[in-house]
């Protein structure tokens, strides 16, 4: 996964299976986002959201770790931000 992006303070938006995905860092903390729905929020420093995340699973059975590890995510649609 882009951990260590997101360990340097970089956010993350990508999309996978028609879902728009990020993982940001806002007022209320870093967050992960799916489509619209909230999935994580409210952590104050990045291990928290990564150690949350990293085994997170799509509908599909797809996990979080295999769309970057895999390259699953829609091309071109990957942005470190």
């Amino acid at each position: 996964m882009l951990i260590k992006d997101l360990r340097t303070g970089r956010e993350i938006e990508f999309i996978y299976n028609s879902l728009n995905c990020s993982i940001t860092n806002g007022k209320s903390g870093w967050q992960f986002c799916v489509g619209n729905i909230v999935v994580a929020n409210g952590y104050k420093n990045v291990e928290g959201i990564i150690e949350s995340i990293c085994r997170y699973e799509f509908g599909d059975g797809i996990s979080l770790e295999d769309i970057f590890d895999k390259c699953l995510y829609e091309e071109s649609t990957l942005y470190i931000l």
